[in-house]
């Protein structure tokens, strides 16, 4: 039996600073390698570039990490880009799990870590990742 080795390089996208700062020192004593941005324009060009293996996404609502992550895919096809194999993983509050569990069981996420507004949990995010 084979065990997945951690990814060496990870993403950390969100539409506020703070958010991907806090997420960053969370992960960096786990990864190798955390790169964070707020700025979610040009993200899905970085994601594409970086061919990061895990993709965190610390969007508070839902709905924007949804669209941030289906613009990747359109936003690789407009470039030719090939999305490469990857882990998603999205931040949601406790109001959120149910959609979050139906867009990982849809697909289109890989997992989620109920984040906030108590991240008394914090350990999860990395055993996510």
């Amino acid at each position: 039996m084979s065990t997945a080795s951690a990814p060496q390089q990870v993403l950390v996208v969100s539409d506020s600073a703070a958010e991907t700062a806090l997420v960053q020192s969370l992960l960096e004593g786990e990864f190798p390698r955390v790169l964070v941005t707020a700025e979610v324009d040009s993200a899905p060009q970085l994601f594409l570039e970086l061919q990061a293996p895990a993709l965190v996404l610390a969007f508070r609502d839902l709905r924007k990490a949804e669209q941030f992550y289906l613009g990747i895919y359109r936003h690789g096809a407009e470039r030719k880009y090939q999305v490469h194999p990857h882990r998603t993983i999205m931040l949601c509050s406790k109001d959120d799990v149910r959609k979050a569990y139906e867009l990982c069981r849809s697909g289109l996420m890989d997992d989620y870590v109920q984040f906030w507004p108590m991240t008394y949990d914090a350990p999860r995010l990395a055993m996510s990742v």
